[in-house]
């Protein structure tokens, strides 16, 4: 893919916009293949055909309307699609430039993505606040000649540009044309560069090895860190989350396996099993945090349910007050009932990102090992400890920044 000739493109480009919110306007989104014409190689990424990975990346960036330029369409690329819109993702198919501008706004502004490109979600929701036109580089010769900006920097398959300006440039020249007449003409109008950090990088998916290679990259951010208990359980989870990227599918599956869990550990506490029980939430939470990096790719539709994400603080504090009941009952004391009751009240319904945070499964930790260990007052009285401990730190914090 090379450049036209700078002498036949107009220097004045007021198109662009530069310097617009792009809140304030519309997001679209339009794919577009390479230099070869191609826009769906026979390569999958956790599963998806590569337009499907786009498409649904681009909605979950806030694109309103996702345009495909595709000349031909292939079984894959059709099945694609349908599952598409059957998920309430509207992506329509364009067979040229011209049409493509036809179904823009001017006003509107465009994440235009290259052929085999899959940005990571981060990326694109780095755009959201973005003043246009925007340009994400590379480092020059990393991407070879047909991604070449100029001598400092490669193209990075990805641009946030004002709907007039594809307009503009689909009115100049032919339909395969579009991609470098539009970068010569951002380059023009000196578009804001944003390079791309070598912990986000993206390259084209030219391979299966390369796609693999982007599914464990895409894996390995680790959330942000939800209290001590959730934030151990958070990076056994994303340390795990890797090896299993060929086994995505089951990711779909991991909030009804949590809801399931929490209904069996509740049966169990109920019944007198308390380290059971406990253990069994403790379970679940690793299942929760096991899914957790698949749904931050934005590709892997992971049912993390609501309803197992609202009742898990809720389970946790039933699950220690039963405790508390039964081993009150055990030694005919009304203390460790009492301590449980205390507990519980102490636990947030969310948890704060704070890691001396007393979440409930840090509470649930404690009971269970004081619970295993024989000696569950101990269990308990560490628990609330720490939960007033974890108080304590929170309030000194928040006047300090009242301060």
């Amino acid at each position: 893919m090379g450049f036209p000739k700078p002498g036949c493109l107009p220097i004045a480009l007021a198109q662009g916009r530069k310097g617009k919110e792009r809140s304030a306007v519309p997001l679209a989104a339009l794919i577009v293949p390479d230099e070869t014409g191609e826009i769906a190689p026979a390569i999958r990424l956790f599963g998806l055909p590569l337009v499907e990975a786009q498409a649904r990346l681009l909605r979950k960036a806030g694109a309103g309307h996702i345009l495909l330029l595709a000349g031909r369409l292939d079984a894959t690329l059709i099945e694609a699609m349908d599952r598409l819109r059957a998920d309430g993702i509207g992506i329509e198919l364009v067979r040229t430039a011209r049409e493509a501008a036809d179904h823009l706004h001017p006003d509107e502004s465009v994440l235009v993505i290259q052929g085999a490109h899959v940005p990571p979600i981060t990326m694109l929701d780095a755009a959201n606040d973005m003043p246009y036109p925007i340009l994400w580089t590379a480092p020059a010769n990393a991407r070879g000649a047909d991604m070449r900006i100029d001598a400092d920097a490669d193209w990075a398959g990805l641009a946030l540009v004002s709907g007039a300006m594809v307009r503009d440039t689909a009115a100049m020249l032919g339909d395969w044309d579009l991609l470098p007449t539009l970068l010569r003409r951002l380059v023009q109008v000196q578009a804001t560069r944003i390079p791309v950090q070598k912990d986000a990088a993206f390259e084209p998916l030219t391979s299966d090895a390369s796609a693999r290679a982007y599914e464990r990259t895409l894996l390995d951010s680790p959330p942000s860190p939800a209290g001590l208990g959730a934030t151990v359980l958070n990076r056994l989870g994303v340390a795990i989350a890797p090896l299993l990227h060929r086994q995505a599918a089951w990711a779909r599956q991991f909030g009804m396996v949590a809801l399931g869990l929490q209904a069996m550990s509740m049966a169990s506490v109920l019944a007198g099993w308390c380290a059971t029980g406990l253990a069994l939430l403790l379970i679940a939470a690793f299942v929760r945090a096991l899914a957790t990096p698949f749904a931050a790719t934005g590709l892997i539709p992971v049912r993390l349910d609501q309803l197992a994400d609202r009742t898990f603080p809720w389970a946790i504090a039933l699950a220690l007050v039963a405790t508390g009941w039964h081993s009150g009952a055990a030694i005919g004391d009304l203390a460790p009932l009492i301590l449980s009751f205390w507990l519980a009240s102490l636990l947030p319904v969310r948890s704060s990102p704070r890691f001396a945070h007393a979440d409930a499964v840090s509470a649930a930790a404690f009971v269970l090992a004081g619970w295993v260990a024989g000696m569950p007052m101990i269990g308990l009285g560490v628990a609330v400890t720490h939960a007033l401990w974890s108080g304590w730190n929170a309030s000194r914090d928040k006047k300090s920044s009242a301060a």
